[in-house]
């Protein structure tokens, strides 16, 4: 009964081979880089997007969606207020 109170402390197991120490290194270098990931993922993203406004930008500047709000009654001055509104 001594001898099982005095082997609960103590773990065994097998000897760390060259494998469990690559995986190990591997597992703190994904920990590692994993901010510096995510980073670069957030700046495509930006520049994505950016790109996309101006893109979006130069298609309704370059169209007829300007004469198509130029209109002269009070429907079409609501209008144009919605749109301004939302850039």
């Amino acid at each position: 009964m001594n001898h099982n109170k005095k082997n609960q402390g103590e773990i065994t197991g097998e000897r760390v081979t060259e494998e469990d120490i690559l995986w190990l290194e591997m597992g703190k270098s994904v920990v590692k880089d994993a901010v510096h990931r995510v980073e670069e993922a957030a700046k495509q993203l930006i520049s994505i997007t950016s790109a996309l406004q101006a893109i979006y930008f130069a298609a309704i500047s370059f169209s007829d969606l300007k004469k198509a709000f130029v209109m002269q009654d009070l429907y079409g001055w609501i209008l144009v207020a919605l749109f301004v509104s939302r850039l």
